[in-house]
């Protein structure tokens, strides 16, 4: 028997040389007995982490065993519940594992890991937590007006990994420690016109001060 349900069993004795067949069924107690009798499933065991925390590449891996042997469960359904109440997807592989792409917002964020089970294992969750990590930016700049009065500065914030221009922010520049100019970005981009009026040269800090999805 592979599948949970309830089962009616007949026992029957096919005899030999010295005794005729008999059955369960000729004594009522024993048939009663043996008359709708449960079989519960099987337990499984779920286990779950997160193997990339950064935003934009969060990834949960599942890993589905029989309770008792610890044998993987192959083609299982898993289901990830999100913080928002929407679920994401997954199969185990013939290893009892799978790896699920998440869309988690930066902070922590708790998971239920849920296998609904089959006609053989009994269903099962798992609740984790998973801190969601900022992405690091990549500043450059360029003075695009040295005149006094008038210097400026030409700021663009990217995605370090992608070059996907960081859309928004604030963005600080320094000279000796102290803000001589602050802008904001927009698309990625920011023109800063500095207070300096003295002529001399400056070597220029400039700062991404970060936002809620990048970090400084």
């Amino acid at each position: 028997i592979t599948s949970k349900g309830y089962y009616t069993f007949v026992v029957t004795y096919e005899g030999n040389d010295y005794y005729l067949e008999s059955n369960t069924d000729a004594d009522e107690e024993t048939k009663l007995n043996l008359t709708n009798v449960e079989v519960v499933g099987r337990l499984a065991d779920i286990t779950a982490n997160a193997t990339n925390t950064t935003l934009g590449n969060t990834s949960i891996r599942v890993n589905l065993t029989d309770d008792e042997s610890k044998n993987p469960l192959a083609d299982a359904d898993i289901i990830i519940t999100l913080p928002n109440g929407s679920n994401v997807t997954g199969k185990t592989g013939s290893d009892g594992l799978v790896d699920i792409p998440v869309d988690l917002p930066v902070g922590v964020n708790d998971l239920i890991i849920t296998y609904p089970g089959n006609d053989t294992y009994n269903s099962t969750n798992t609740t984790i937590r998973v801190f969601v990590e900022q992405r690091p930016s990549r500043t450059t700049a360029q003075v695009i007006n040295n005149t006094i009065g008038n210097v400026t500065l030409n700021v663009t914030v990217t995605d370090n990994e992608t070059g996907v221009p960081v859309k928004t922010g604030a963005v600080l520049v320094k000279v000796d420690d102290e803000i001589v100019g602050l802008g904001y970005l927009k698309n990625g981009n920011a023109t800063i016109i500095t207070d300096i009026q003295e002529i001399r040269e400056y070597d220029f800090v400039v700062e991404f001060i970060g936002n809620k999805n990048y970090t400084e």
